[in-house]
This record gives C-alpha cells, structure tokens and sequence, in this order.
C-alpha cells in the first residue's frame, strides 16, 4: 500500500482527497487488491470509519514500475469529509484486502484544521446511538455477553442456542469485515429471536430470510449453523462491497449470490430498506434491537 496525498504531517483543512495505490505482489492476474476501508484511527466499526475507497483507478505508473500489466488499475482515492475530524493530529489507517492475505495496513498522520466536534450522536446507554446511516461495514467490538443479553431481557427459552450462535456472529463478522452487532440484529428480527414462526423452520439454519421471498418460497437451507451464518454474512457483503472480498461470495455458500452486485455505493443500514425485504420500513426493528444490544 503506497500513499500519495497527503504527504506524512500534511496540514489539511475542510474536505480533503486522499489518494495512494495497492497491490498484492504475487498477484498474477489480477492487483489483488478487493477493496480499500479509511479508519481515523485503528478500525473499529461505524465509530470512527471514514469511508470505502474508490479503488480501481488506473496507475499506468505503477504497472510500469512493478512490470506487471495486471497492476494498472491499482489506484485509489477517498474524500474525506471534514465532520468526521477535529482539530489536531491524527493518524489515519488505511487498510487493503486481499482474500488469501486478509487487512494489512499503511499509516500516515495529518494536522487538522478547522475541524468540527466529535460528530456522534450519545445515547443513555453511554455509546453511539445506531441509525439508518450508520455503516454496516467495519470491524466493531462486540461480546457474546452482549449479543445474548437482548435474549436474557426477553426472557427468551432460546438463551442457550443464542450463547452457541454468538460467537459464529462475531468471528464471521470480523472474517467479512461486516458488523457483527448489526448482522445479529438482522438475525433476531428475521428469525423472530430464534422463535421460527414463519416459513423457515429451526432445523434449516436460515437465519436471515435467504430465499424466503412469500408463503410458496422454498427457502434455503443450510446443513449447519456456521454455514447458515456465513451465507448471512456472504449475502450482506454482495449488497455493501463493490466486488467479491473472500472465496465465501460466491452460490456455493450463499445460493442466492447472483454475479451481480446489488452494491449502490451506499453500505449504511438504510440501504437495505426496500431491497433486502419489500418493506420501506424493514430496517426499524434491526436499529430497535441493535440499540439494544448497547443498553440504548
């Protein structure tokens, strides 16, 4: 990963472009690279994410260099919105994926000015309220303790098979770089809290309505719980990245994966209103039990 703008304890002020190109270098066919995520920061979810880059930009430059004609669209950029900086340094992480490699990261710290105040909104549980246009892209920290409470508070008979899923959420979460919070809100609102009360039943280890489209679907099913989680994870990541990130996007484990994409450039919560389910108002219940996750 190579960083062009801005240069290392750059001044900057207002919206500012940054910009740099990625390889992989044993890359044969390809630059390897899936897509590149801008933290303020180390990554750490929605909170301090500022943005997807656009990769993809042709860096003739950079082919010629590494002689490798594959490499020619290695470049990448972001504008970068001021609201999401204060005044002050900061260290800016950019992060590049490649599916066999996982997140690597480069560095470069900027001076800010003319900055704004935090930007997050608080909430009486104490973190960051989640909203329609909080981005379901990036790693968060999230516990199994966590993510079973909301059980624990329903008095829910499914505690126990909430315990056993948990940690499928958050380790696959942090494999696809996707929100392990938000996926299993999604899950709780799908699967009625494990309740099953629709067309799926338990036994098909569906936990996201994957192809549960009305009362003649079929419906998916998976032979185990981790298959049914990654086809979750794999079916949200065609609608929240530009291309493929890992080998899990593809029919084999999520069958309703289609070549293509139903990513818009938007990859916040909203996006899924209208196009995951019918309804305009489909993402209410997920925000309803993701703030709840939080004690908000």
């Amino acid at each position: 990963i190579n960083i062009d703008a801005p240069s290392a304890n750059q001044q900057v002020s207002g919206t500012f472009e940054l910009a740099g190109w990625a390889v992989e270098h044993s890359a044969l066919d390809s630059t390897g690279i899936k897509a590149i995520h801008v933290y303020n920061g180390p990554a750490n979810g929605e909170q301090n994410m500022l943005g997807v880059a656009q990769y993809g930009i042709a860096r003739p430059d950079v082919a010629s260099s590494f002689g490798k004609s594959n490499f020619t669209n290695c470049g990448f950029k972001l504008n970068v919105n001021s609201s999401k900086l204060t005044d002050g340094k900061h260290t800016i992480y950019i992060y590049a994926y490649n599916p066999n490699i996982g997140w690597k990261y480069i560095t470069v710290t900027i001076n800010y000015v003319g900055g704004t105040s935090s930007g997050s909104t608080s909430s009486a549980g104490g973190g960051t309220v989640i909203t329609n246009s909080t981005n379901m892209v990036g790693y968060i920290d999230v516990t199994v303790d966590q993510l079973v409470r909301i059980f624990e508070i329903r008095g829910s008979s499914k505690v126990n098979w909430a315990r056993r899923l948990a940690p499928l959420y958050i380790k696959w979460g942090k494999t696809f770089n996707i929100r392990a919070d938000i996926a299993w809100a999604m899950m709780c609102h799908e699967t009625g809290f494990l309740e099953f009360g629709g067309i799926a039943k338990p036994e098909w280890n569906n936990f996201c309505g994957l192809g549960v489209t009305g009362p003649d679907a079929v419906g998916c099913r998976f032979d185990s719980e981790e298959l049914g989680v990654i086809a979750h994870y794999a079916h949200l990541a065609w609608y929240v990245y530009p291309s493929h990130i890992n080998e899990y996007c593809s029919k084999t484990y999520d069958p309703r994966h289609s070549d293509s994409h139903y990513f818009n450039g938007n990859s916040t919560i909203g996006t899924l209103n209208a196009r995951w389910a019918p309804s305009s108002i489909y993402t209410d219940k997920i925000l309803l039990f993701a703030n709840r996750i939080y004690g908000n």
